[in-house]
């Protein structure tokens, strides 16, 4: 199922001297830009002319072009929609934006079977990028990956995030509770794919290793590369939402340091150790029954077979410990933080024995967390 596009920009501005500009890029990674100068005669009008000189452009996308997209003053949003020369599932981009806001309203085309059909072929992967921006899409992306054991990584230019508008997309999915589901904001084209490039970075270390702020991500234009970036929006916003933004601190383009969410409750370095260990914890089990069978030897179900599940467990944290996902041991105190208990086989349910499962095995562990701020008080004395 294609998106059939649907995108409002919306002019802020009639005031004389002021300038109105976007820049479209085409699935073929050709753009053409159009500005401008407003005339102060009321944003409708500022917006059925900006539809205009799209639609005029004989080298553009609209009517006197291509005509793969269609403009038209509504109000005082610039609506695009699919031309008569679209191509079903294009997808245009929208750059360098200068007193425009962004909302793209096109419906879903029916992602969920599509994610259905994909996993009924293929279940072998972990995570999801959608080259279309939608709200709408973007939401059954997280709905449908919700309880699948996998992460959604949502991408978004709608500029009611960034303005804190009720019922916008961050706030959607943080209402939603979607802990798989991480969303990066960016005002530039989403061409530079910012959801991407995150779970590029973030699965190419180790799981827990590290967080999503402070990451440069390549590709993608940090908000505050232009003076206009933030104009009419808040970076306050984007945090109260829990969205994830690349800014530029220090002149270098890094996730915003207080950043490196889900949309619910957790970090994202927390969701991919817990991921990662509710993978491997049941396999590093499996393989130690299996290695016992190997040699001819079954585990009896005394309570000696919990010793064998506490083995296997710790076998699993080892990586994480060794990267600092987690803390088996204080390195301050020496104490001791692995904890492991187990329901005693003579305790044990006469159905659970008759299955073979020895059940009651449970452990807690010390997740390391992060700094990713300071807070520093300084005095400087003169002699």
């Amino acid at each position: 199922n294609a998106t059939v596009q649907a995108v409002n920009l919306t002019c802020l501005t009639d005031t004389v001297g002021e300038t109105i500009t976007v820049t479209i890029t085409a699935p073929d990674g050709t753009s053409r830009s159009y500005s401008r100068s407003c005339a102060g005669g009321g944003i409708p009008a500022e917006a059925t002319a900006v539809a205009a000189l799209i639609n005029a452009d004989a080298s553009g996308y609209g009517a006197a072009g291509t005509t793969e997209i269609a403009a038209a003053g509504v109000g005082n949003d610039v609506q695009i929609t699919q031309g008569a020369g679209a191509v079903t599932g294009q997808i245009f981009y929208w750059d360098t934006l200068r007193n425009i806001d962004v909302d793209d309203v096109s419906a879903d085309p029916g992602l969920a079977a599509d994610i259905t059909a994909i996993r009924a072929e293929d279940d072998d992967w972990y995570g999801a990028v959608l080259d279309s921006s939608g709200g709408a899409e973007q939401t059954v992306l997280g709905s449908s990956l919700a309880t699948a054991g996998k992460t959604a990584w949502h991408q978004s230019q709608d500029s009611d995030i960034r303005n804190g508008t009720a019922g916008n997309l961050a706030l959607v999915l943080q209402a939603a509770t979607r802990d798989r589901s991480i969303l990066m904001y960016s005002g530039h084209g989403m061409d530079e794919y910012p959801s991407a490039a995150a779970m590029a970075k973030m699965t190419t270390y180790n799981p827990g290793g590290t967080t999503l702020a402070w990451q440069t991500l390549a590709g993608v234009t940090a908000m505050g590369a232009y003076a206009w970036d933030w104009e009419n929006g808040s970076l306050a916003n984007c945090r109260t939402s829990r969205t994830n933004v690349q800014v530029v601190v220090g002149g270098v383009n890094v996730v915003d340091g207080q950043g490196g969410w889900c949309c619910a409750s957790r970090w994202v370095d927390e969701r991919l150790l817990l991921d990662y260990l509710q993978i491997n914890i049941p396999v590093e089990i499996a393989e130690a029954i299996a290695a016992r069978a190997a040699t001819g030897t079954k585990i009896p179900y005394t309570d000696a077979a919990a010793a064998v599940a506490r083995g296997a467990i710790l076998k699993a944290l080892a990586g994480p410990d060794s990267w600092g996902a987690v803390d088996l041991v204080d390195e301050d105190t020496g104490e001791e933080l692995f904890q492991f208990a187990f329901l005693p086989a003579a305790s044990q349910t006469a159905a659970n024995k008759a299955l073979r499962k020895f059940a009651g095995v449970t452990f807690s562990v010390r997740g390391t967390g992060a700094a990713q701020l300071y807070d520093i008080a300084g005095v400087i004395n003169f002699a």
